[in-house]
Order: C-alpha cells, then structure tokens, then sequence
C-alpha cells in the first residue's frame, strides 16, 4: 500500500498523539539504532549527514526511545562499524544496518538513501524490526532545501508510532469455519493514520509505504570493487589489509570478519584426521590356477602352475591423518583395509585318461595398504569446497599359500607388492568450526605387480597351460566420510589475502 500526500505548510505539527492512540508505557527505553544515509552521489553527503544526526537529536528526545549511534556498536576485529558502513555496497544499507544494530543490540533501526539532483532532494527512509527481522515501514519523500531538520522532525515521529506498534498492526481475518487465523497486515489503518499525521506539512511532500519485507543480507559485486578504487582515500579494503579480490568475498560471505578470516587460513596448520568408507572397483582379487599329470606308477610326469593379481569390487575403508602446509594444501599418509577374493583351481590329470574337472574354491581376503597422500580443497572460506587428491599405496597381493598348502610337485608363489596410484575428485562440507563430511571419486592405477608368475616342469603335454586373467590397469570407486581439524595456524591481518591465487580476482 502507498499512499501519497500533497505538500501542505509544515512538519513540524506531525504528532501521532493526535490520533487519539493511548500510548505504550515501556519498562525500559527502546534502543533505536540511528545509521547512515547512503547518498547516491558526491552531492548528497552533506544531506546524508545532516538527516543523520538531525534524526539523533529528536529522537534522544522521546524518553521512550534510546538513541544508538554506529560508534556506539562493537566495531569489527580490524576496523570501526563506521568503515563498515561506509563500505556498504549501494543499494544494500538496510542489509548493512541490519548488521550493525545487531552488534549493537538494537531493536530497531533508521536508516535511508539520498538521491539529490538539480530539481531538488528526494530521500528514501526505512525503518526496520530487528526482533523480526523486517522493513515495517518505507518513507520517500522529497526534501526542499532548508527542510531538512523538519523531515527528521516528522521522521522522529512516525518512528515513534512504528516502535508503539501504531503503525502496521496486524489484524486477524479469519473466516468463520477456519481453524487456523490468517495474519496480515492493516494497510487501512495505517492509510488513516497517516492521513491524520499533520496539517503542517510545508515544503515536504511524502509517500509511506508499509512493506513488511524481510531483511536481505548485502551482495557486493565487481562493479562495487571498481567503482570504490575510483573514489579518493583510503578504500575499505586497504583498511583491512586486503586486495579487492578478498575484500568481494568476504563482503559476500555474510561471515563477519573474525569468522572470515579464520575460514581463510584453512587447513594451514592443521593436523587433519580423515576416515573414509566406501567401495572400489580394481585390483582386489587373485587366482591360482594349478594342474599336473601322473602315470601309471603314479609318478608326476609334468606340473603347471599360474598366479595373479585380478579386478574385482569390495569395501574400502581408509583412513587419512596429514597436516595443513598452505590454506589449501594438505599432505599425510594413509592407512587402509580392503576385501577381496582368491580363487584356487587345481587339476589332477593322467597319463592317457579323461581329467575330472574340479571345482574352483573360493577363499575371503583382506589386505592392508598404506600410502601417502595430498589433498587439495579450494575456497577455503566456503562451506562448500571443491576438493582435489592425489597419492600412491603400497599393498601386498595375495598368493596361493595363505590359503592353501598344495603339495610339493605343484609350484607356488609369493605374494606380489602392488603400487597403485590414485587420484580424488570430489568436495567437502562444513559441519562445524572442526568437522567436514567429505565425499570423494578415487580413480586407481595399477603401476607395478600386475604380471602372471607361471613355472613349468616336464617335458610332457598332459596339463592344460592355461593362466588366470590379469587384473586391469585402472579402477574407480567412492568414498565418504568425516575429516576432522585439529589445532591450525592463527589468522592474522592478511590472511585472507593467501587464498587469492587460487580463488581468482
């Protein structure tokens, strides 16, 4: 709802007591945050400034009021709540006030745009409900010169109204046979209210709207960065220490610095203890083939043998502890479990006779790998982060003998060490300041002990020669689990700046 009124002679009679409201007796003053007016141009600094502090004159007024002034909220860790709010992307004030009233423990808040021109001062003023996070009420007014302490007059006032809740009460409308009441808000009443502000409005002419929109949160772009290194002095990023890159993400992460510059220092520093569960596709299997002929004296006239590594699937459970060398850098080793099979099929042929095939058994195994590994996580101030590993495992195959023990005339074999490489790519998730879920792709490479050992004796040709598959050379799975952080590097004035290499300005 908007409502616009004709200029009439002053503001000065605005006085919402005159709407024959009973007024709201508080236990304690309401802290009402005065904030900055952003003017849109150079040559609205001085009405910006002037509206502002006029505003905390009449407002300290109102005993039912306590005024808030920026300098009276906690600052940030490296700089005042007035450079942060000189820093605020235009356009975005009211999520930038709202960020400073909450520091300050204020229950409502002021603040408002100038737009100044050759045809004269137009501002746009807000009020806001921190305890629901809302704009309850929008003023535009057109300011004559000379007028400004009388709209801060008025402004004063109808602030007042909003605080008592005269302004943009809710009422119930619920329909006969509803359970449930429907809330929204009285646009009527707020219509006549300010129909009956005054009979003095002079020079200013004013548009009330009552949006009850939620606070957004400021979004700065590259177009703010550019345009605030062309303004003379000192620009917001330099008083924290950062590049304009930095400053654009920490300004959009809707962190607050301290936060912020903790995220930035990452793992750096940290001793990161990673356990991963997951399934994996490669070279987690073995076979032994085995054979040999007799004759009629039942003496072995010839024997065959065959080992080797084969792909199969099973789980893989791997745990990873390394340590933060860069923000987004970390290296450790890694210590796993992963199951598998063997097979064994062993032949017993004679001389000038039919074999009877026999049935392969099939033997449950495990084996223990450990390796080293390097890990990269990227944007280390989001909490969601594109993650990238690398590494290599050292694991000892499997062979016929830790399974069974074959007679002397058929040749066997150690097991093999295998070396598989492998690459991650995947991402991590902020839990908590310490915890991340993690999920990840392992690609594998078989890089050594993929060749069959095969021995042969005699000079017969009974047996059947035959060897097993090989294992392939790449495998794939998945993995997830928890990485937790441990200790870490303090962040200081510049921390956020390391992670400019990578992040990209």
């Amino acid at each position: 709802m908007k409502l616009r009124l004709s200029p009439l002679p002053s503001l000065l009679s605005i006085a919402i007591g005159s709407l024959g409201m009973p007024a709201v007796a508080f236990a304690a003053p309401t802290p009402v945050l005065v904030s900055a007016f952003q003017p849109t141009s150079a040559a609205g600094r001085t009405l910006a400034t002037l509206l502002e502090n006029y505003l905390a004159q009449e407002i300290a007024l109102d005993a039912t009021l306590k005024v808030v002034r920026i300098e009276d909220t906690r600052d940030f860790e490296d700089y005042s709540a007035r450079v942060y709010i000189e820093g605020c992307p235009p356009s975005d004030i009211v999520g930038c006030t709202s960020i400073i009233a909450e520091r300050g423990a204020a229950e409502f808040a002021v603040t408002g745009t100038v737009r100044t021109s050759v045809d004269g001062s137009e501002v746009e003023l807000e009020i806001l409900d921190m305890q629901d996070s809302r704009v309850v009420v929008s003023f535009k007014s057109a300011v004559a010169s000379g007028e400004d302490k009388v709209f801060a007059q008025g402004v004063a006032r109808v602030l007042t109204a909003a605080v008592r809740g005269e302004i943009g009460e809710e009422h119930d409308i619920r329909s006969d046979g509803q359970e449930a009441p429907a809330r929204k808000l009285d646009n009527d009443a707020v219509a006549r209210q300010i129909a009956q502000l005054s009979k003095d409005l002079g020079e200013v002419s004013i548009a009330l709207t009552r949006p009850d929109k939620v606070i957004a949160k400021p979004v700065y772009t590259v177009d703010d960065v550019a345009r605030q290194s062309q303004t003379d002095g000192v620009k917001p990023w330099e008083h924290l220490g950062m590049t304009p890159g930095a400053y654009l993400r920490y300004k959009n992460s809707g962190l607050s610095l301290m936060d912020w510059r903790a995220r930035a220092v990452g793992r750096k520093g940290q001793l990161l203890i990673t356990p991963l569960f997951g399934y994996a596709n490669g070279a987690m299997a073995g076979s032994f083939y085995g054979a040999y002929a007799t004759d009629d004296s039942t003496a072995v006239v010839e024997s065959w043998s065959a080992q080797s590594q084969q792909t199969a699937g099973g789980a893989w459970i791997n745990g990873v502890v390394s340590y933060g060398l860069l923000p987004e850098l970390d290296v450790g080793v890694s210590v796993g479990l992963q199951t598998g099979q063997f097979t064994v099929d062993v032949d017993n042929y004679v001389v000038d006779q039919s074999v009877e095939p026999t049935e392969p058994e099939v033997f449950p195994a495990s084996r223990v790998t450990v390796g080293a590994r390097a890990n990269l996580a990227l944007l280390p101030t989001r909490s969601i982060r594109p993650r990238f590993g690398a590494g290599v495992d050292w694991m000892q195959g499997y062979g016929v003998g830790q399974f069974l023990q074959l007679p002397a005339w058929i040749a066997v074999f150690d097991a093999p060490s295998l070396i598989v490489g492998q690459v991650d790519v995947g991402g991590e998730a902020r839990i908590s300041k310490r915890v991340d879920f993690v999920l990840q792709v392992p690609v594998t490479l078989l890089l050594a002990g993929s060749n069959v050992s095969t021995a042969h004796t005699g000079t017969q040709s009974v047996v059947a020669t035959t060897s097993p598959d090989r294992a392939g050379l790449v495998g794939v799975g998945v993995s997830a689990g928890l990485q937790v952080r441990l200790f870490g590097a303090r962040a200081d004035a510049h921390a956020a700046d390391e992670i400019d290499a990578i992040d990209g300005d």
